[in-house]
């Protein structure tokens, strides 16, 4: 796939698809609120409407950063909440460049990234997933810089 057609589905999943509440989802993104970045009480609640699959398919993680965040590296808690309210909490650790990243779009002042996060395949509770993001608590200026987080699912 080339990369103008790679960055168009890019910004096509992360900005111009409906918001987060629409039925059969499968990208969902929120921008934090306030010019400070996301801040340390700020949980970004997302959700995603999975069924089971017979191909595997890719869970993937975005963001939305000020091109200066390029090198730097957070720590996202993740916490998955099935249709059926079990939780279940995993961490990842993200690092905001190129190299890391299956899609990677440095647009003007802003990087849009997407990075795939987990294989998902059968799954026995379909249905819709929420997903909240948490950041780490530590006072590190890379949060003031990321404008918002996403999730999506992809073959």
């Amino acid at each position: 796939m080339s990369r103008t057609i790679s960055a168009y589905l890019l910004c096509l999943t992360l900005f111009l698809l409906p918001g987060c509440t629409e039925p059969l989802r499968q990208s969902c993104f929120k921008y934090v609120d306030g010019i400070g970045g996301w801040t340390e009480d700020q949980t970004i609640s997302l959700s995603l409407d999975l069924a089971d699959n017979t191909q595997d398919n890719i869970l993937n993680l975005s963001a939305c950063a000020s091109e200066d965040a390029q090198g730097e590296e957070i720590t996202v808690y993740l916490t998955f909440v099935s249709p059926d309210g079990e939780s279940y909490l995993d961490t990842a650790s993200l690092r905001i460049e190129k190299t890391d990243a299956s899609d990677f779009v440095k647009n003007g002042t802003e990087i849009q990234i997407l990075w795939p996060y987990m294989k998902i395949g059968k799954l026995n509770k379909e249905g819709r997933w929420e997903i909240l993001l948490d950041r780490e608590k530590k006072d590190k200026p890379v949060y003031r810089k990321i404008r918002g987080m996403g999730v999506s699912v992809s073959r």
